[in-house]
């Protein structure tokens, strides 16, 4: 059994991590294919190896953007 997380632990695991949309560069409006909340030590270049490695695209039709806030 694991412990539940309480509210306040999702929060600030939440605060220690940065989003990422990974996009379809081969779609016409790059649409959003889903998005990302890593640890801040992660690296763009990382990212886009593990998303091309698991959802088998090229890591050339990968997009990563950061939303503005």
């Amino acid at each position: 059994d694991y412990p539940l997380t309480t509210v306040e632990d999702y929060f600030r695991n939440i605060e220690n991590r940065q989003e990422f949309d990974v996009c379809n560069r081969d779609s016409l409006r790059n649409e959003c294919l889903f998005k990302l909340y890593l640890p801040m030590k992660t690296t763009v270049k990382e990212v886009i190896r593990l998303i091309a490695e698991r959802i088998e695209y090229s890591q050339q039709q990968i997009i990563l953007q950061k939303p503005s806030t």
